[in-house]
């Protein structure tokens, strides 16, 4: 989103009506026209928010670009993953050094770890990954409910798998790790998307001041699951 900060007049309409004009370079990213609403609403602090009442936001951002330069696959699959957590709406990876097998190990690993990760286009050289997932499809706090709730079963299966020495139960504890870390890494990337737009934010009745707070919740319940 463009940085905008400018100065705007107040005019008085019909007597009775005050006007403010929005800036056109807001106007355009976000594809409005003549007749669309917009929301208003005064935080805390008593400053007005304006967003638009449906989010059609133009793509304006070239899908980031992870370069095969490392000899360790993990280590593109950790680049994604960074892309994903701070919104991208995709992610096109560079596959030049990769062996057949850690082609299939990588995209395997990306469609396993990130909720929504589709891979679009494929060649010999490149692997192109679209994130179609949304807020609207699962909420933030959904989201850290399920979270929340395999890591409290990923704590009771644990002892009880002590409790009856049984550590084949206690392995099928720590694979279910890598479905916490979906939701965490998916909140996480709402989270970065919330400071843009706000919508991802206020579907679940969050603010921005709220993200921190947020955040901490998903984290505290990500570590549960490391520990278990």
């Amino acid at each position: 989103m463009p940085e905008i900060k400018t100065t705007r007049k107040i005019q008085l309409t019909g007597g009775s009506t005050y006007v403010v004009s929005l800036p056109k370079e807001w106007v355009r990213y976000f594809n409005l026209k003549a007749g669309d609403e917009v929301e208003i609403r005064a935080d805390p602090q008593m400053r007005l928010i304006v967003s638009p009442k449906e989010l059609r936001v133009r793509e304006t951002r070239a899908i980031p670009a992870v370069q095969c330069e490392r000899e360790n696959p993990d280590m593109i699959v950790r680049d994604v993953i960074a892309f994903y957590m701070a919104s991208a709406a995709g992610v096109e990876i560079s596959s030049k050094c990769l062996t057949p097998e850690e082609r299939e190990m990588v995209k395997n690993a990306i469609r396993g770890r990130l909720l929504g990760a589709e891979i679009v286009d494929e060649s010999s050289d490149s692997i192109t990954i679209q994130f179609v997932v949304s807020h609207k499809d699962l909420g933030i706090n959904t989201a850290i409910n399920r979270a929340f709730m395999i890591s409290s079963n990923m704590i009771k299966d644990d002892l009880r798998a002590l409790k009856n020495r049984r550590p084949e139960e206690a392995l099928d504890v720590k694979f279910r790790d890598n479905e916490v870390d979906r939701f965490y890494f998916y909140v996480v990337r709402l989270l970065s998307q919330g400071t843009e737009t706000l919508e991802a934010l206020k579907s679940d009745g969050y603010s921005v001041s709220q993200v921190v707070n947020v955040f901490s919740v998903i984290r505290s319940v990500e570590r549960i699951s490391d520990h278990a």
